[in-house]
């Protein structure tokens, strides 16, 4: 059974599908160090130098990920953005379909985008009560400041409740997520057996 979780950065998506695998001994795969890979293939990255340029590398010359996100979060529709996106993308899909299997958890906050949505069992939607608190939990996490926080969460995409089989609204309480994990696991061990 494949499912896929998604919601906004900082949410506890993540969070809640690795506790959700662990618990139904499914395999986790985390996209977004999938995409933390693709700045380790030096083809892609030549590529990422031919349409970004110097502006993207810190003081050291070396790959600075901060300042390309605040062009891809700035930029969203620009044609360079775009190309980025379609390069990156294309990469990164070869390496998540490596790591397919039948009993899979995967999130990311894209994953409606994309062409693995279809095919999911059952989608969950994680959403934060508290949009102040999910956005300090994004800048303590990675280290940015506010103003890059907003940026990029308003290039996120939107979520209709009513496509996701389940939807669990995050008020940061471990016991409340460990009693919606139960909650779901029990659903797919009752649905397995039927």
């Amino acid at each position: 059974m494949i499912i896929y979780i998604t919601g906004k950065s900082g949410s506890g998506k993540s969070t809640y599908a690795k506790r959700l695998a662990s618990e139904l001994n499914y395999k986790y795969i985390d996209i977004d160090r999938i995409g933390h890979k693709i700045y380790e293939n030096s083809e892609i990255m030549e590529k990422v130098y031919h349409l970004f340029g110097d502006c993207i590398k810190d003081e050291n010359g070396n790959f600075d990920r901060k300042k390309l996100g605040k062009i891809i979060f700035s930029e969203g529709n620009s044609e360079k953005v775009k190309q980025f996106n379609e390069l990156t993308w294309e990469h990164m899909q070869k390496l998540i379909d490596l790591e397919m299997v039948d009993n899979l958890v995967m999130d990311w906050f894209l994953l409606p985008n994309t062409k693995y949505w279809a095919k999911s069992a059952i989608r969950i939607l994680v959403k934060s009560f508290d949009d102040e608190l999910r956005l300090e939990k994004i800048i303590k996490r990675d280290n940015i400041c506010k103003e890059y926080a907003k940026l990029r969460d308003n290039s996120g995409i939107s979520y209709n409740e009513n496509e996701f089989d389940f939807v669990f609204a995050n008020d940061y309480n471990e016991e409340k997520l460990a009693e919606n994990v139960k909650t779901i696991v029990d659903y797919i061990n009752s649905a397995i057996k039927s």
